[in-house]
Formats: C-alpha cells, sequence, structure tokens
C-alpha cells in the first residue's frame, strides 16, 4: 500500500487504540498539498481510519485544493471532530457514512 490509503489509516488507528489503551483510535493520510506526491492521487485526498470497539472504519474525503494545505488540515480535523461526535451520539449514523474496513 502506498503512504496515502485507506489501510495506512486504518493501521494507525488501530495502533493508537491499542498502543494508548482507549476506546478509540483516529489515523490520517493524504495529501494536503501543496503539491502532490508524484502519484495520480490529487491534492486533498484524505483517508480518516477509525478504531473502535465494533469494528474498524474508514472515510475516504476530497477537499478541495483551492483550500490550500492550511484549509485542507482544517477541514480534515473537522471532519474527524465530526465522525467522533457521530460515533458518541448517533452510532446508527455513523455507520452510514463510513465503510467497514476488511483489508484481509
Amino acid at each position: 500500500h502506498t503512504a496515502v490509503s485507506a489501510e495506512v489509516a486504518m493501521e494507525m488507528a488501530k495502533g493508537v487504540r491499542e498502543n494508548a489503551k482507549s476506546d478509540i483510535g483516529i489515523g490520517v493520510s493524504g495529501i494536503a498539498g501543496p503539491n502532490s506526491d508524484g502519484t495520480d492521487k490529487p491534492v486533498g485526498l484524505v483517508y480518516i481510519g477509525f478504531s473502535a470497539k465494533e469494528g474498524d472504519f474508514y472515510l475516504k474525503c476530497l477537499f478541495d485544493k483551492s483550500l490550500g494545505r492550511d484549509g485542507i488540515r482544517k477541514a480534515t480535523a473537522s471532519k474527524v471532530f465530526e465522525l467522533i461526535t457521530l460515533y458518541l451520539t448517533d452510532y446508527e449514523r455513523f455507520v452510514k457514512n463510513v465503510k467497514f474496513a476488511n483489508f484481509n
């Protein structure tokens, strides 16, 4: 897998949860710009991994590159907090917004 992938974000999230002995773990991998990473992946592509006792999930986001590097990073952080809030307050809606990670 390349560094910018759902698999990498998911592994990071699982590692955070296990090492911190926490209820959830978050991992983020993406291309904030200003330039791409030399692959066909566009600036603004972000994968958010989410690990919890119920399972491992991920969300693929494509933020507008016109946001710039800082804007993409802020949009990603905002999306992470949105996911955590959904997970804690409305699990059914959370599950509808993410994909179950089954990479085996």
